[in-house]
């Protein structure tokens, strides 16, 4: 669903919510979503804001998790990718 060689904001919002299915920290979230840092606080406090994204702090580490509703639309974008994809 790449759009002039672009990500859309619901692959990038995907991806966040993917990698973060299980705990990760900030800095590889921005490696692994492929996100400059700018671009990823700007999505993450929104997420977080919607309580798709929950932060959590661990031996003085942030982490960040999908949370119950993260979960749930990640469930849904996964259905409007395949539907694309096939």
């Amino acid at each position: 669903m790449l759009l002039n060689g672009k990500r859309c904001e619901s692959e990038i919002i995907y991806d966040i919510i993917k990698f973060s299915k299980s705990g990760i920290k900030k800095t590889s979230l921005m490696y692994s979503a492929n996100l400059s840092f700018y671009q990823l606080n700007r999505y993450l406090d929104r997420l977080i804001e919607e309580e798709i994204i929950s932060e959590k702090k661990n031996n003085g580490s942030r982490l960040f998790f999908m949370t119950e509703k993260g979960e749930e639309l990640l469930t849904s974008l996964e259905k409007i990718v395949h539907f694309f994809n096939d």
